[in-house]
C-alpha cells in the first residue's frame, strides 16, 4: 500500500503553523470495512517576510557639544518570521557617507543610535544616517 499527500495550495506558518486532516481508507468488501486516522502536519516557518521598522523615518534634533556615548534614537523594526529568521540585528548601513559612519554607531541588538564623538555644528550641521534591520534566517538575510 502506498499514501501520497500533495499540496494544492501554499501553507503559510504565520497564517496558520498546523494543519489537521483526517485519512480514511475502505475496503471493496461486502460489508464494506473502513478506517480513520488524523494527521497533524506541522509547517515550518520560511524566511519570507521582510524586517519593517515601526517607523519609515526617525528625526532628531540634537544640542552642540553633546559627549560621545549619547544615545540619540532608538530604532525599532519586526519580523513576522519566527525563530532566528524573526530575530533582528540593526547596523548603521554602508551606503552612508564617511561623515555618518563616523559619527554614529547602533548597537545591533537594542536599536540604540549612539554617538561616537562630540557633536559640533559646524562640521556637522544636518546629517541622515541611513539603517539596515537584517533578520536572523539561517539559509539567507533579509533586510528592512
Amino acid at each position: 500500500m502506498h499514501l501520497e499527500l500533495k499540496l494544492t495550495g501554499k501553507l503559510d506558518y504565520e497564517r496558520n503553523s498546523f494543519k489537521r486532516l483526517t485519512l480514511s481508507a475502505r475496503d471493496g468488501g461486502s460489508p464494506v470495512r473502513s478506517s480513520h486516522v488524523s494527521v497533524r502536519i506541522r509547517v515550518t516557518d520560511d524566511n519570507d517576510n521582510d524586517p519593517i521598522f515601526e517607523q519609515l523615518e526617525y528625526s532628531v534634533t540634537l544640542l552642540e557639544n553633546l559627549p560621545s556615548g549619547h544615545v540619540v534614537s532608538r530604532v525599532q523594526a519586526h519580523d513576522a518570521d519566527s525563530g532566528a529568521a524573526g530575530r533582528i540585528r540593526y547596523a548603521i548601513s554602508r551606503r552612508n557617507k564617511a561623515t555618518a559612519q563616523n559619527l554614529v554607531n547602533i548597537n545591533a541588538i537594542t536599536g540604540d543610535v549612539v554617538l561616537k564623538q562630540k557633536l559640533d555644528r559646524e562640521s556637522h550641521n544636518g546629517l541622515r544616517v541611513l539603517i539596515e534591520a537584517r533578520d536572523s534566517g539561517p539559509n539567507y538575510q533579509r533586510v528592512g
